[in-house]
C-alpha cells in the first residue's frame, strides 16, 4: 500500500523578506512526505534531518512563523479565543497555581494570566521570546521543551500552535504529564486539519508542522499520554482546536477511539488528494497557457505545498489581508503579497481563494470592489 504523500521541492516558509534578493539563512525548498499512524489515525511528516536542521537554526531566530505578530488581527482574534478557553479552565479548576506555557513567544497570555495572580513562566527557544518576557517581568526560559532547565510541577501547563512542530507528540506530552502536580490539567491549541484531511487537501501543509491533528488523533494522542476527561472544541475563530486534559490517577480510563477502518481514513484522504490536486492544476494551468489571462492566489501561504506540487512558482500574483505581509516576499519566490487594494487598481481575470476557513469572507470582499474577476475558492474542489 502507498502510505505517503511526497513532494519533492516544496517552499520553506518561515519568514516573509522586504525583498526577493534578502539572503536567505537556510534553504528555499526542501523535499516534504506525508505520512500516516494508523495507531493514532495521525498524518505526520517523515523526517528529514535536513529539514529538522533548518528547523532547529530558524526557531533561535528572533523572526519566525511561531512568534505571533501583534500587527496581525487573526492573532488579536486567535488569542482573545484562546484565553476564553483557558478561563474556562481555570472556573472549573480552582486548585490551578502556578502555570507554565511551552512556546510563549510573545507572553502575551502570560501576562494576562499573571495580572490575574497566577505564578507564570514560559519557555521557549526564540531570543524574541526572552526579549518579551524581560520586557514583561516574567521569567523566560530559552529553550526547547523538555528542558533541564524547567524544572518543578506546575498545576497548569499550556501550548499554543507548538504540538504540531514536535518530532513525537506522544512523548512531548507524556513530559507534560509528569511536570503536573496530581489533579493539573494540560491545554492544547492546534491548528484543526479536519477538513483537509476529510477533503485531501494538502494546503494544511507546512514544513514546520510534524503532526496534522483532527479531533479523533488528538484524543488519541492525548489519552495515550496518560491524560484523562479530554475535552476537544472548535476554536470559535479561525481553524484551531482546543484540548483540556487531565492528570488524575483516580479518574477512569476513557475508552479509546475505535481502530478499526484507521487505514481507511489515509486511503479516503489519498484518493480525495489526487483528484483535487488534478483539478486544482487543470485550472491552474489552462489559466496560465491562455495570454489574455491573468492569475492571483488569496492567502498564498496555503498555496504554496500545491506550487510545489507543481513545480510552478511564478507567473502568477499574491494576495493576502495581513498588513505586515504587504509587499513582502516568501524566500525563494519572487512574487510580491499585494493587498485588496491593490488587486482593485489592477485586477486579474482569475482569482483562487485558498483558504478554506475565510474563504467566504474573502470572496464577499473581493467582490464588493470588484466585478470582472473570476472567483473560485479551494473549497470548491472538496468532494464528499
Amino acid at each position: 500500500m502507498i502510505n505517503n504523500i511526497i513532494i519533492d521541492q516544496m517552499p520553506f516558509y518561515w519568514r516573509l523578506n522586504n525583498s526577493h534578493r534578502q539572503k536567505n539563512i537556510v534553504n528555499d525548498f526542501l523535499p516534504f512526505k506525508l505520512y500516516f499512524k494508523p495507531k493514532y489515525k495521525l498524518f505526520y511528516q517523515m523526517k528529514n534531518s535536513k529539514v529538522r536542521d533548518n528547523l532547529n537554526k530558524v526557531y533561535r531566530q528572533k523572526s519566525n512563523i511561531g512568534n505571533m505578530q501583534h500587527a496581525n488581527q487573526w492573532s488579536v482574534n486567535y488569542i482573545r479565543d484562546l484565553l476564553d478557553f483557558l478561563e474556562e479552565v481555570l472556573k472549573a479548576k480552582r486548585n490551578i497555581h502556578k502555570v507554565l506555557e511551552i512556546g510563549c513567544g510573545s507572553c502575551d497570555l502570560l501576562q494576562i494570566l499573571k495580572n490575574k495572580g497566577y505564578e507564570v513562566m514560559g519557555v521557549d527557544p526564540s531570543p524574541a521570546a526572552l526579549a518579551e518576557g524581560k520586557r514583561k517581568n516574567i521569567k523566560v526560559i530559552q529553550d526547547f521543551f523538555p528542558s533541564s532547565k524547567v524544572v518543578g510541577k506546575y498545576d497548569l501547563i499550556f501550548h499554543s500552535d507548538v504540538v504540531e512542530h514536535v518530532d513525537d507528540p506522544l512523548k512531548f506530552l507524556q513530559h507534560q504529564w509528569e511536570m503536573l502536580n496530581e489533579g493539573g490539567v494540560v491545554v492544547v491549541a492546534t491548528p484543526d486539519c479536519t477538513n483537509n484531511i476529510r477533503y485531501g487537501d494538502i494546503s494544511m501543509l507546512l514544513h514546520q508542522h510534524i503532526s496534522y491533528f483532527d479531533n479523533e488523533s488528538l484524543q488519541l494522542t492525548l489519552s495515550s499520554s496518560g491524560f484523562k476527561d479530554i475535552n476537544i472544541e472548535k476554536a470559535k475563530y479561525g481553524s484551531s482546536i482546543f484540548a483540556s486534559a487531565v492528570k488524575d490517577n483516580n479518574l477512569p480510563i476513557r475508552k479509546s477511539v475505535e481502530l478499526n477502518g484507521s487505514w481507511m481514513k489515509f486511503i479516503l484522504f489519498r484518493n480525495k488528494h489526487k483528484k483535487l490536486t488534478q483539478e486544482l492544476e487543470h485550472l491552474v494551468k489552462k489559466i496560465m497557457d491562455n495570454n489574455e489571462r491573468s492569475l492571483g492566489f488569496y492567502a498564498p501561504v496555503r498555496v504554496l505545498p500545491y506550487l510545489g506540487k507543481y513545480g510552478l512558482f511564478k507567473g502568477f500574483r499574491f494576495f493576502d489581508d495581513t498588513n505586515y505581509w504587504h509587499r513582502k516576499y516568501f524566500d525563494g519566490i519572487r512574487v510580491p503579497i499585494e493587498n485588496v487594494d491593490d488587486l482593485k487598481r489592477k485586477p486579474v481575470t482569475d482569482l483562487i481563494i485558498m483558504t478554506p476557513a475565510f474563504g467566504n469572507i474573502i470572496q464577499e470582499k473581493v467582490n464588493a470592489n470588484i466585478s470582472d474577476t473570476n472567483i473560485y475558492k479551494l473549497t470548491d474542489f472538496y468532494v464528499d
